[in-house]
Parts: C-alpha cells; structure tokens; sequence
C-alpha cells in the first residue's frame, strides 16, 4: 500500500512542475488538482502509518514551515494569501510522505534528515506560493479585464490625468474625440482637446480641485480630430492612478441637449418677436387712427374757415385776420405731420442724412430759444437760458438740432401751464456738450418714461386728450440726437415737471471746413417755428 501511494505522490510532483515549467496557462488548475489528491494520499498515510505519534510531529514540523516559507514570500510580494494556507498543507504533507517512505528504506542520521525535511519543506513551500501568487493574479487579471471591459462599455467617455497630462482614455471617449485607438492621446496635455475658450476657465478648475475645493460638473467644448467642435459636460474626482493621485474624469456629450435648448431659445425668441410684432401692430392701429383724427381735424377747420370767409367776407377785416391765422396754423400743422413722417420713413430706409458743419453749438441753442421766448412769454410762461461758456464749436447739423430744440420746446409749452418756465441750459463736459431743457409742467407718469421715445406712443390716448400730436415726435428727435452720435434721456416727477437732458459728443471736421455762424433770424427760421408750434392752440 505504501509503494503504491508513494508511486501516486512522486508522479503527482512531477506532473506538477512540469505543468509548471511547460505551461503556464494551466499550471494554476493543475496545482489545485495536486492538492486535491495530496489530502487524499496524506489521509491514506495517516491511516497506515504505525507511529502516530511521529506523523504528528512531522504535520506540525510541515505546517510551520508552509508559513514561514509564505510569510517570508508574502512580505517581499507584497502580495495576502493566507485563505490559501489550508490548501497548500496537504499538497506539503504529500512531500512528507515521500521523504518518509525514502527514510525507512535507507537510513540516515537524525540531522541528516531533518536538514532533507527542511530543504525539501523550504523549496515546496516556496513553490507553492509562487503557484498561489500566480493564481491570485491570474484571478486579479481577470477582475482588471472584467473591470476594463465595463469601462469600455461605458456610454460615456472616461478620462484619467495627472497634472494635466492623459494616462488613460476609454473607447467612448475616443470615439468621441474622432480617434480609432485611444492610446494616440496617451501622454498628450488635457488641455489639447479643450477649446481655447474654454483653457482659462479648465486651468482655473483643475487648480481649484488641487486646493480641496469640491468637484462640480462643468460644461466645456472640445474639438475634435477633424476640426469639429462638441458640446460636453464633465464631472471630475479624484482617482489614485498607478501610485499617483489623478483626476477622473466623466465626460458625456451634450450637443443634442443644446441644439434642443437652442431651439427651444429660437421658439421663445420667435413668440417674443411675435408678441412684439402684435404690440406694434396695435401701436400701429393706433397710429393710423389717430392719424386720421389728427389729418381730419386741420382740414375741417380749414374748410369751416374757408365758408366762414365767404359769408363774412364783406366787411369785417379783423375776423377775416382770424380766420387766416387759423388757416395758416392747422396748414402748418399738416406740412408738420407729414414732414415727421417723411423723416422718419425716410430714417427707417437709412435714407435720412445731417449735413455736418463745424459750429458753436451754444450759439445755435440760444438763437433757437431767444427767438421763440416772446411767443412763450405771450402765453405768460417764463423762458430762461443760461449755459456756462460762451462758445463751444463742434460738428454737428444746425438745421437738425434747430429741429431737435424746437419740438422739445414744443412739448414743454404745451404741457405747462400759465405761470410755469421753461429753463434750457447748456454745460460743457469737455469731450461733449450737454443740452439739458426742464419745465415745471403736468410731468409724465412713472410708467410712461420707458416707451416716452416709443414710436407712436402717447402718454394721453384718449379721444378727450387736451393737447394735439401724433405721437412720433420725439421718436423723431431721439433718431436725430443719435444721428449726431448723441444721447438723450428724461427725467420725470408725475405733477412737477419734466427735464430732457441731451448729451452730444464734441467733434470737429477738418481744418478746411468754415465754421458756420447764423445770427439772423431768416425766414425759414420763422417758418419753421410756425410749423414745429402749429399743435399749440390758443
């Protein structure tokens, strides 16, 4: 019985290493195989053996070298195999019964054979660890594989990097980039990929994560080996990669997110600009209806006018003068009307041109005001100019600010009342002119000032309203402040007054062009201020 399980255990060693030897693929299962049949052998030597006394002390003698031998293996490998120890015992206790079987056919002094035990139990053991190691990375191989392969099968792309530079880039991710083999990218600079817009806001982040600030998903763009660029959103963490301490990061493509929110910014734009062209269509409406009022109103007067002459027409001079003056202001109140809207069609058509002409700009406003004052003084207002320098030359379009000043002055005679003012003030800021005009007339409510230079828009649009026009007057007069590279804005207070402050930048023509100087009051000048007061009644 004995020679038969010794013949088992020599061809079970031997099949052993030379699995280990010819074939490392399989070496793992044969040795598990090995092991196996060693419990077998040992159960059948512990079973015939006489002396169960010394079989004990070689198992013990056994067991303590199997962890000697994996202890010492373990500590250099780095590497925990003690759930293997169990196994590896009966493969060792087979090597003992070997040895044992040798020793009672020859015999040998005590320490000579306990020296051969150890050798022998030394060169076992160490084998055996190195078979289990390679069993445990076999099955870690297989883990990483596993591991790799649910990366791999990631929808999203997955990046590691260390101080920027790439260590690792799944399939998704290259796929993404427009590269066949992800392993082109490895060692190149994170920052290659991101788009140059975006360089500053990534060096930003990643030096704000080094700093122990928490991860956040940022949304960045990439470019991509053809020039194409994507849309991405990126989570980061960290990631302790091959020793080093990394950043991972989850990278998904989100440019069908944004072309749907872009459309979805389209839709709203579109339903603004249709909210907005029905809101002009009705201001529109508006306009014309009111056009019509204000057309028709001028026209029957003037007919009215017209019979009246003939039927008084005999003897009465001073009411034929009456009605002349109502003829000549209602005609002047339409060449008004349709001179507006002629401008502003023409301003619309990009058809409207200023004659620039280097002139003292002071001089200009004072003409204007000083010339309308006895007309504002009859209607028992106080008119006030006052500027703080006299002269200031810089281009600008005489007749347009002429135009600009006049309506303004309009509009303040026409909503303040008897005993109110009128003050305009120039003041020199230097690089621009200020023309600032303030009444102490009805003002304009709050919620009027943001649509006051709105074309068509009225404060009063009730069919009662006290005061005439058409509603595109200083729609006008801010066109033309702009034309002149201006600005101008109100300031109201609802019940006390109101004040257009016009800024106007200074600039000059070239030194050839002649600075015009009018100081007479033509007339055309007088026509003009007839048609610009011509909504102004009695």
């Amino acid at each position: 019985m004995n020679y038969i399980l010794t013949l088992f255990a020599i061809i079970l060693l031997f099949t052993g290493a030379y699995n280990f030897i010819k074939n490392k693929i399989t070496k793992s299962q044969k040795y598990i195989s090995g092991i196996l049949i060693s419990i077998i052998l040992i159960i059948g030597y512990m079973i015939s053996c006489l002396n169960l006394y010394d079989r004990f002390l070689y198992l013990v003698f056994g067991f303590l070298m199997v962890i000697i031998s994996c202890g010492v293996f373990c500590y250099f490998k780095n590497c925990i195999i003690g759930k293997y120890i169990t196994g590896l015992s009966g493969f060792f206790l087979g090597g003992i019964y070997i040895i044992d079987f040798f020793a009672d056919l020859f015999w040998c002094d005590n320490l000579i054979w306990y020296l051969i035990h150890s050798i022998v139990f030394l060169l076992i053991g160490i084998g055996m660890v190195i078979c289990y190691y390679e069993i445990s990375q076999i099955r870690l191989a297989k883990v990483e594989e596993r591991n790799r392969q649910l990366v791999e099968a990631l929808p999203d792309g997955i990046c590691i990097h260390v101080n920027g530079e790439i260590l690792y880039m799944n399939s998704a991710l290259g796929e993404l980039i427009g590269i066949d083999n992800p392993e082109e990218f490895i060692g190149e600079k994170v920052l290659d990929i991101i788009h140059e817009e975006y360089n500053k806001r990534i060096k930003k982040h990643l030096v704000s994560m080094k700093k122990g600030q928490q991860p956040r998903i940022i949304e960045e763009k990439i470019i991509r080996n053809d020039g194409q660029v994507i849309n991405i959103e990126v989570c980061d963490t960290f990631y302790e990669y091959d020793g080093k301490l990394g950043i991972l990061s989850i990278i998904r493509d989100i440019s069908e997110r944004k072309r749907a929110e872009e459309l979805q910014r389209r839709v709203e734009e579109e339903e603004r600009n249709l909210k907005e062209a029905k809101e002009y269509e009705r201001l529109r409406n508006e306009f014309f209806a009111n056009l019509s009022h204000e057309f028709k109103t001028p026209l029957n007067l003037i007919f009215c006018t017209v019979q009246l002459l003939k039927v008084k027409l005999a003897n009465d001079e001073e009411k034929i003068n009456q009605y002349i003056k109502i003829l000549n202001q209602n005609g002047y109140r339409l060449l008004r009307l349709i001179n507006n809207l002629i401008d502003i069609t023409k301003i619309d058509a990009n058809y409207f041109d200023i004659d620039l002409q280097n002139c003292n700009i002071v001089s200009i406003v004072e003409e204007i005001t000083l010339s309308v004052a006895q007309y504002i003084e009859n209607k028992n207002i106080e008119i006030i100019f006052d500027t703080d320098i006299e002269e200031k030359v810089m281009a600008c379009d005489p007749d347009k600010i002429e135009r600009i000043i006049l309506n303004l002055l309009s509009n303040s005679i026409k909503f303040t009342k008897s005993g109110g003012s009128i003050t305009v003030n120039t003041y020199d800021k230097g690089e621009s002119i200020i023309i600032s005009m303030k009444d102490t007339g009805i003002g304009i409510p709050k919620e009027k000032l943001n649509v006051i230079f709105n074309r068509f828009a009225q404060v009063d649009k009730s069919t009662t309203r006290n005061h005439e026009g058409s509603g595109i007057g200083l729609s006008l007069v801010k066109s033309l402040v702009e034309m002149h590279e201006g600005t101008i804005e109100v300031k109201s207070e609802y019940g006390k007054g109101t004040e257009f402050i016009i800024e106007l930048p200074v600039k000059l023509l070239n030194e050839e062009t002649k600075v015009e100087k009018n100081n007479n009051i033509n007339q055309d000048k007088v026509e003009r201020i007839n048609i610009e007061f011509s909504d102004i009644y009695e």
